[in-house]
């Protein structure tokens, strides 16, 4: 197939007296690209655009001629030529179809551990052109790969890969494991506030107090290093629970006035999404209130296929504040419903003792104070570091 079959060639019969003289007249007047005869017929295809040039020649020297065909691009195109919508349709459609082979339409993250990671990296390789909307072609993957490792402490192994339109970039991050109780760092354990000791159950470990005795916060309680019988020394990750009683004070307060905000008009803004950029398709609301902002998107497909286009739909909560009044009652029963809060879910691995409760009125606040007499496990481990 030769360039003239692609944008175009035309296929001539002629009929005359002397066949040899119009077959050479033809192939002198330009490069033919097919010359036969057949019972006394000559059949001649020419490049399109001979096709005038060779007709004047044949109907200048007495020979009849006819077009059997044409074939090619151009010879398609001059058909259509007062269709213009259907020309620029094939033009578009072939040119959008270059376009979206060669843009990133998506972008996936694999095996980021959390969103917070998922988004960090997506960041990051954002700002190194791996976006929605990229040219892929431009994009160097390996260079990319080598910066994420240097932007990133998290990433242990990174592969970044295109099929068709999607980016993949996949990521391995390290994961926290927990010690097994062989691998155990070894610690001391001291106490984690002031009391008397009460209980204490030392599985291992060497207890160094007393029952009875005080502790301040941070005196040592169990200590890892353990001595055999022989006065060598061993590290041991302490476990013990020791009980102490301790006293602990709770200052809780409840305006007389205080601010009821409630939600109020809720507003919706749509935006057309195109890759990364938004365009408001309605107004926004007055910005100087205050609002609640929660945001949907919903993808455009075409043929269930989605495109790199969405609406996104915006909703503002008007948030309205107004003053509410209490008594001195009411205020009250707010404190004592935080404070039975406060004991069920702070206080539940603690045993209350004795507590002694006291409510004053100052200045337009109701504070109360709650003083506790409590009975819990006070160990903190403490590492021990050594050469």
């Amino acid at each position: 197939m030769t360039i003239h079959n692609v944008f175009g060639c035309v296929k001539l019969k002629i009929d005359g007296f002397d066949t040899n003289l119009i077959m050479d007249s033809i192939s002198k007047c330009c490069r033919v690209i097919e010359l036969y005869m057949e019972n006394e017929t000559v059949y001649a295809v020419v490049p399109i655009v001979k096709e005038r040039e060779v007709i004047s020649i044949c109907e200048h020297r007495g020979y009849s001629v006819e077009v059997i065909a044409r074939k090619g691009v151009y010879p398609y195109m001059i058909r259509y030529h007062k269709r213009i919508g259907i020309v620029a349709g094939i033009v578009l459609c072939v040119l959008g179809i270059f376009f979206m082979s060669n843009i990133a339409l998506r972008v996936r993250i694999v095996g980021a551990n959390s969103e917070e990671s998922e988004k960090k990296i997506r960041d990051l390789a954002a700002q190194e052109g791996i976006k929605a909307g990229a040219y892929i072609p431009s994009m160097n993957f390996l260079k990319l790969e080598a910066r994420l490792f240097e932007l990133s402490d998290d990433i242990a192994w990174v592969s970044i890969g295109h099929s068709g339109s999607v980016i993949t970039i996949n990521v391995s991050m390290p994961t926290i494991g927990v010690e097994s109780e062989e691998r155990r760092i070894p610690c001391n354990i001291v106490a984690s506030r002031d009391g008397v000791i009460v209980k204490a159950d030392v599985l291992v470990g060497e207890f160094t107090s007393l029952i009875g005795s005080a502790v301040k916060k941070g005196d040592l309680l169990v200590s890892g290093i353990v001595e055999n019988s022989n006065g060598m020394a061993y590290y041991r990750h302490s476990i013990a629970s020791i009980i102490a009683e301790y006293t602990q004070t709770i200052t809780l307060e409840q305006g007389l006035y205080d601010a009821d905000i409630s939600d109020s008009e809720t507003f919706y803004v749509k935006y057309l999404s195109f890759f990364e950029l938004d365009i408001p398709m309605t107004a926004k609301p007055d910005m100087s209130k205050s609002y609640i902002v929660a945001e949907r998107s919903e993808p455009v497909k075409l043929l269930g296929i989605a495109l790199p286009i969405s609406v996104k739909t915006v909703e503002y909560t008007e948030q309205t504040s107004k003053i509410k009044a209490y008594t001195v009652q009411e205020a009250e029963n707010i404190l004592y419903e935080r404070l039975e809060s406060y004991e069920e879910y702070i206080l539940a691995s603690q045993e209350i003792i004795s507590k002694n409760i006291e409510v004053e009125q100052i200045d337009g606040i109701v504070r109360l104070m709650a003083d506790y007499t409590l009975r819990g496990d006070i160990c903190q481990d403490s590492e021990i570091f050594f050469k």
